[in-house]
């Protein structure tokens, strides 16, 4: 377990997304404004060679997402 200070002060744990649940908040980097809530997850197939998981940012009015890699390091906080 990895525990980061981002600039403003505030601690960060750096975590894989897939040990998340669904539904939580985390950045992207630990000194990011966005946050991001994991949703649900995206199998590998042939169009997407690797697992993934949707995540909705904070902002989103659309709701359309973006695609974040299964074993990518998040922030989450302390």
């Amino acid at each position: 377990m990895t525990i980061i200070e981002n600039k403003y002060g505030e601690l960060f744990i750096a975590v894989p997304l897939n040990t998340l649940k669904s539904g939580e908040w985390f950045k992207l980097r630990h000194d990011s404004v966005r946050e991001y809530s994991k949703a649900h997850y995206n199998k590998k197939n042939r169009d997407y060679p690797t697992a993934t998981y949707t995540c909705m940012p904070d902002n989103d009015v659309w709701g359309s997402g973006v695609f974040i890699n299964a074993k990518a390091i998040v922030y989450v906080t302390e």
